[in-house]
């Protein structure tokens, strides 16, 4: 079972797509900016099913947290 992570959203610079998992919108809140709360996908040429992938974690822990 993860609980550690929980990802929230994932965007895209420069070709290279970046995982923001929740407790970086806090760091960022309280002026105190974690990088280590992005993960950095690399070495893919199946984005989508990157995508995918987070989508279905993200229902399975929300179902979690009901």
């Amino acid at each position: 079972m993860i609980t550690e992570y929980f990802p929230i959203a994932y965007f895209v610079k420069n070709n290279q797509m970046y995982i923001i998992n929740n407790n970086f919108k806090s760091s960022v809140i309280s002026n105190n900016i974690n990088t280590a709360n992005l993960l950095k996908i690399e070495n893919t040429d199946k984005e989508i099913e990157y995508k995918l992938f987070l989508q279905e974690l993200k229902n399975i822990l929300i179902c979690m947290h009901l």
